[in-house]
């Protein structure tokens, strides 16, 4: 088995954060939510969803979105919409990648999603809710908007445009407020060969 934590974010529909173990465990997502923590650092007051499995209940996991500053939501029982959007990626990942795959070895599965999620779902793969633009090509777009709607004073125009890049970046987290993260296995077939299979299966607490 592998398992697969994945964190979205809302704003522009990239995976900001992942993590893949061969256990199930609650330091799989917080490993998942400290990549997305580093890659994005957003500001207080984000609201991380989930659904109710147990590594998102633990008292670990919470004390670190409460020390992160994050919101914490999880989805009603029985109720598999309030987290549609990582259920889309789900979707995405099978049909784009995974059944059309047969790997061989662990390494080779966490390898060619890693690529999946980092060149193709992030930076190409194009999102009709963005307007049919990848997130990469999304984002960009927000920022030349917001620097063009607010132009650095003609007293430091001499600056490096990465200073107003990283303000508008930092707004952009403060106007997102919301992220999903959800729970994937990955199965292996009885042969030991990698079968290419994305379970439905979830962790819900009773």
């Amino acid at each position: 088995l592998i398992y697969l934590a994945s964190i979205k974010d809302l704003f522009n529909g990239a995976l900001v954060g992942y993590a893949m173990s061969e256990r199930m465990t609650t330091s799989l997502v917080s490993q998942a939510l400290f990549r997305a923590v580093a890659a994005k650092r957003p500001a207080k007051g984000l609201i991380h969803h989930s659904d109710r499995g147990s590594q998102y209940c633990a008292h670990a996991y919470r004390k670190q979105l409460q020390q992160f500053g994050m919101q914490a939501s999880m989805s009603r029982k029985g109720n598999c919409w309030d987290n549609a959007p990582m259920e889309s990626f789900w979707g995405s990942l099978k049909n784009e990648l995974v059944h059309h795959r047969r790997f061989t070895t662990r390494t080779q599965a966490r390898q060619e999603i890693t690529e999946y999620i980092e060149i193709f779902y992030n930076r190409i793969r194009k999102q009709a809710r963005l307007g049919y633009l990848s997130p990469a090509q999304f984002t960009q777009q927000y920022h030349a908007k917001q620097i063009a709607a607010n132009p650095l004073d003609s007293t430091v125009d001499d600056l490096p445009h990465t200073h107003a890049i990283s303000q508008h970046r930092k707004s952009m987290f403060q106007n997102a407020g919301l992220v999903v993260s959800e729970v994937m296995i990955f199965q292996f077939a009885e042969q030991g060969k990698f079968r290419g299979h994305v379970t439905g299966q979830r962790f819900h607490q009773a």
